[in-house]
Order: C-alpha cells, then sequence, then structure tokens
C-alpha cells in the first residue's frame, strides 16, 4: 500500500533576504530555481575492443545562473526594495550588492515546507511589463537575480 501523501501546491512562496525576516515582496512567480552540473561525454575502449560512451560530470560540478522573479508593480518605485536593490547596482554601490537570498515554500497549513537558499546573489536586470490603453491588467515587474549557486533543502 502506498504512504498517503498530499502533493505541496507551488501557489504559497516568499522571497526572504538575510538580516531580513519578513517577506521582501509577494510573488506571480518564480523560475530558474535549478541545480545543474555540466556533463562531459567520454569514449572509452571496452571489453574485446567494444566502444562505449560515457557521461559524467565534467569540470564545472555546479553551474550558477540566473532566478526571475515577477511581482505586480505597487504604485511606488521607492518602496519597492528590489527596485532600490537594483538602483543601488546600477549606482556602483558593489560593496552591499550581493545578498544571500532564500525562497521558501509554504505548506497548506502555512508552514515552511521547503527553501531555496540562492547565494551571493544580485538584481542584473529589473523591467516593467508594457503600458497599453486597451488593458486593465495590473503592471508586472520583471527582476533577474544573477547568483552564485542554490542550496535547496529545508
Amino acid at each position: 500500500m502506498a504512504d498517503n501523501y498530499v502533493p505541496t501546491p507551488g501557489n504559497s512562496f516568499s522571497l526572504e533576504w538575510k538580516g531580513k525576516a519578513d517577506k521582501i515582496a509577494s510573488f506571480k512567480s518564480v523560475d530558474g530555481l535549478d541545480d545543474e552540473t555540466d556533463v562531459l561525454d567520454t569514449t572509452e575502449s571496452g571489453p574485446k575492443g567494444k566502444t562505449i560512451t560515457l557521461k559524467v560530470p565534467g569540470a564545472m560540478m555546479r553551474k550558477s545562473g540566473s532566478v526571475t522573479v515577477k511581482y505586480n508593480f505597487r504604485g511606488k518605485a521607492g518602496d519597492d526594495p528590489l527596485f532600490t536593490w537594483r538602483k543601488e547596482v546600477t549606482e556602483g554601490k558593489v560593496t552591499d550588492i550581493y545578498k544571500d537570498c532564500s525562497v521558501v515554500l509554504y505548506g497548506v497549513d502555512d508552514t515552511e515546507v521547503f527553501r531555496w537558499t540562492i547565494h551571493k546573489c544580485w538584481p542584473s536586470k529589473y523591467s516593467m511589463s508594457s503600458l497599453s490603453a486597451s488593458s486593465n491588467d495590473p503592471v508586472e515587474i520583471t527582476v533577474i537575480l544573477t547568483h552564485n549557486g542554490i542550496e535547496a533543502g529545508k
């Protein structure tokens, strides 16, 4: 008999950074929580001269990447901590641009289920959705956080 379990929905999550215990913002989506290793194809001569191709971890054991977060604009850029952080980057205030952030996934009972820690990340891009006079959709902000590795686990 299979264990009884309830799948965790992916619709309750937040972004936090060290030194800031509360949520940075409420988000619509988070993409790029990937942990990847380069794969190297190597060919060897096996028993009786038969050629064998093996897939082994490459020289770069972990690839750094980027995480994309999306959320609704709240009407004032100065109240947006990610906008402020991005502004610090563009103004060359490089001493404080790197932060360890966490994406936290919550279960149906609002308790923490899983956490991804994004090491030494910084906002490399901050963009707004298109504006249209014929649309009632909220303005969406997209921020790309470039990082130096993700650690998965609670």
